[in-house]
């Protein structure tokens, strides 16, 4: 009988696999302080909403294809204080309903600072050994914002892409060097494509971990 060669660690209490193929794990973090009030924070919610739920869809139809370079999310809204709506996981573990995002009121103060050190802590205890051969891959931040983030959103975790959603073109020049970029007032196409773009050269990467002589 052959041995298998998974292994198990233990972060936080939590059972990680470190075999198995990498996840692409995708932050939705949201502004919905009173600064975004109207248009910005109805857009976060909706353009997040609707990425899921098309990811859902597209992994739907084709499950095997889709577990090649398997999608994590987990959402983070913030105000004067920042909120994780549920742990890192797969587009299915939890219902989108059951999160409550359209009930928490937009309003009060913006603590960005707030929300960078929830997203630190949740890629420090829920990512699953990133760089490694069968760890996590580079990390995808889509911000909502009014704010063009200071400095110290360059070290959140190496290599990480953080693009940042809702910010005026006037003020998005010159972009700071830790930005991968901005996207459009209504960019549920772009961060589509964001992901897919990710996820294929995700399974590319894959594809040459499980079958290295073919390269």
């Amino acid at each position: 009988m052959a041995v298998s060669q998974e292994k198990i660690i233990q972060t936080d209490g939590v059972a990680l696999k470190t075999n198995g193929p990498r996840r692409l794990p995708v932050y939705f973090v949201l502004d919905l302080s009173g600064s975004a009030r109207g248009g910005l924070a109805a857009n976060a919610r909706r353009h997040t909403q609707d990425v899921i739920t098309q990811l859902q869809s597209q992994a739907g139809q084709n499950r095997k294809e889709y577990d090649r370079a398997p999608v994590f999310y987990t959402i983070i809204v913030f105000r004067s204080a920042a909120l994780q709506l549920q742990p890192l996981a797969s587009l299915w573990t939890y219902p989108l309903d059951g999160l409550l995002l359209n009930e928490i009121a937009t309003q009060g103060a913006s603590a960005p600072g707030a929300a960078l050190a929830t997203l630190r802590k949740s890629m420090e205890h829920e990512l699953k050994m990133p760089g490694t051969d069968h760890g996590d891959d580079t990390p995808l931040v889509f911000l909502f914002t009014d704010k063009v983030p200071n400095k110290e959103w360059a070290c959140i975790v190496p290599g990480v892409k953080t693009f940042v959603c809702g910010i005026p073109p006037s003020t998005q020049t010159p972009a700071p060097s830790f930005i991968s970029g901005f996207l459009p007032f209504d960019c549920q196409a772009e961060m589509l494509k964001k992901v897919e773009a990710a996820r294929d050269k995700l399974k590319t990467r894959q594809q040459m971990i499980d079958y290295p002589t073919d390269y």
